[in-house]
């Protein structure tokens, strides 16, 4: 691995000062996140995009009438709105 940085980084090995490998299971030991994973859970193609948070609730609605799930505020690398914009539609469709 240091060898494929220092194609982009000549000096990377002299400035290494200490290296330090941490498991899974340090990581549930030391940062208490179950299983270890620091996405607190595995990042599947069902939970990700248009399936979020669960595929049968990813377009905003909850089995409560009337609850919404929120959107991030963030899409796109971009503070656009966007997900509110998209939740807010489907609210009105639910209000028409």
């Amino acid at each position: 691995m240091i060898a494929t940085l220092e194609r982009y980084a000549p000096n990377i090995r002299r400035a290494i000062v200490g290296k330090q490998v941490i498991t899974p299971k340090d990581i549930e030991r030391i940062a208490g996140i179950t299983g270890g994973n620091i996405f607190h859970g595995e990042l599947l193609l069902h939970q990700l995009f248009f399936l979020r948070p669960a595929p049968q609730w990813a377009d905003f609605r909850t089995p409560l009438p009337g609850y919404y799930f929120g959107a991030r505020a963030r899409t796109r690398r971009r503070r656009d709105g966007r997900g509110r914009q998209a939740r807010a539609h489907e609210m009105l469709k639910d209000w028409r």
